[in-house]
């Protein structure tokens, strides 16, 4: 008759890392359908966002300003005497501050040579 050995603690075998099943790691919920829409809507946005700041603050616009007319209209109104010089004189000076309020990235170029598409400002 044989006899099966017994057991003792030293020659039982402890399970290690390998030998346990890993739980799988847990879902992000996420599938990848979703993460790639949620990537390309927060790179849409980015890139929108980039575009109007870019415009708004730092592009260089162009505008123009109708000096012609306007000298014409003062002249003409002077002439008929409708404004007296003090008066002609403030009109100038307006013209001068309309002309200095314009930001510095915009260009300003005479009215004269406008066709379309630029803003004119008739003081």
């Amino acid at each position: 008759m044989s006899k099966t050995p017994q057991q003792t603690p030293e020659n039982v075998a402890i399970p290690g890392p390998e030998s346990c099943p890993q739980p799988p790691p847990p879902s992000s919920g996420l599938g990848p359908a979703r993460v790639f829409f949620v990537i390309a809507l927060v790179s849409l946005l980015t890139s929108v966002g980039s575009v109007w700041t870019y415009d708004r603050y730092y592009a260089q616009k162009v505008v123009a300003v109708d000096l012609k007319g306007f000298l014409d209209a003062q002249k003409e109104a002077f002439i008929r005497g409708a404004i007296d010089e003090k008066e002609l004189e403030r009109r100038m000076d307006h013209l001068e501050r309309t002309v200095d309020a314009i930001p510095s990235r915009y260009s300003v170029i005479l009215g004269d040579v406008v066709v379309r598409h630029v803003e004119v400002i008739r003081p």
